[in-house]
């Protein structure tokens, strides 16, 4: 399986450090929800551009797709359960109601994608066909 087409990699890549921008700039002027949404797009974007050409295969698309709709609204979801000016806060199992949806919510949530990316290796991202010819090219013991 090759890797993802260098036009289509430079383009994912300049849309990833846009993002990056963008996110920086919304952070620096407290614009949340702008943030928010883009830190869900770079983490999707950077697991995008590290699959490479399993991005053509429809459930692997779909798959980070709905990693992004579910980031995007646990943080969407944290900014909005964030209330400083309660003295006493809402806790949800021992943390309060924004820091729960963290820990429990948004932490985890980066095992999707690790897991997609296990049961997907062999066929995705190193098939048996690439294997060989990696270690008829790299291997210490190949013929020489």
């Amino acid at each position: 399986m090759p890797s993802l087409p260098a036009r289509l990699e430079n383009r994912l890549a300049i849309v990833l450090a846009a993002t990056g921008l963008l996110t920086v700039a919304a952070g620096a002027l407290n614009v949340l929800p702008t943030m928010a949404a883009g830190l869900a797009s770079l983490l999707t974007l950077s697991v995008a551009i590290g699959w490479g050409a399993a991005l053509g295969n429809r459930p692997v698309a779909l798959w980070l797709g709905a990693c992004l709709l579910i980031y995007a609204a646990l943080i969407l979801g944290m900014i909005a359960l964030d209330d400083p000016t309660t003295a006493e806060p809402v806790l949800w199992g021992g943390f309060p109601r924004a820091t729960a949806l963290l820990v429990y919510g948004l932490w985890p949530l980066g095992t999707l994608p690790t897991v997609l990316y296990g049961l997907r290796f062999k066929r995705d991202i190193l098939p048996e066909e690439r294997l060989q010819s990696f270690l008829q090219r790299y291997s210490r013991h190949r013929p020489r």
